[in-house]
């Protein structure tokens, strides 16, 4: 149970706006810091003559790095986000299966039933 005794309950349609923040939120937020790398550029005379010589090509490294992180970032967010759509589908047919339908049956009776789980 969640602070507050407030509980807690997974859905579907909670999985599916996960997903849909990873990818429309957080993706664009890594790929916006990779993309400003380029404007932490600092010019040889910067460092000075020393500097040049010790810390712009470590600072060069550096500037990559951060772009391969974010790479890495927006990458595990796709697999992310592919996981989590597998992981809705199989939620979704869960909720559906523990779901009875009340049909009518013979002689005007209601008949409860639940179907088997579809994945595809």
């Amino acid at each position: 149970m969640a602070p507050g005794g407030q509980e807690k309950y997974v859905t579907s349609q909670g999985i599916d706006r996960t997903r849909r923040q990873v990818l429309t939120e957080a993706k664009p937020l890594f790929r916006g810091i990779r993309d400003e790398v380029d404007d932490t550029d600092v010019g040889g005379v910067a460092f000075g003559v020393v500097g040049l010589a010790f810390l712009a090509d470590a600072y060069a490294a550096v500037q990559n790095d951060m772009r391969r992180f974010m790479n890495d970032a927006m990458e595990v967010m796709d697999e992310w986000a592919e996981a989590l759509e597998d992981i809705e589908r199989v939620w979704r047919a869960a909720e559906d299966y523990s779901t009875p339908k009340v049909v009518q049956g013979p002689g005007g009776r209601d008949v409860h039933i639940t179907g088997p789980a579809v994945y595809q």
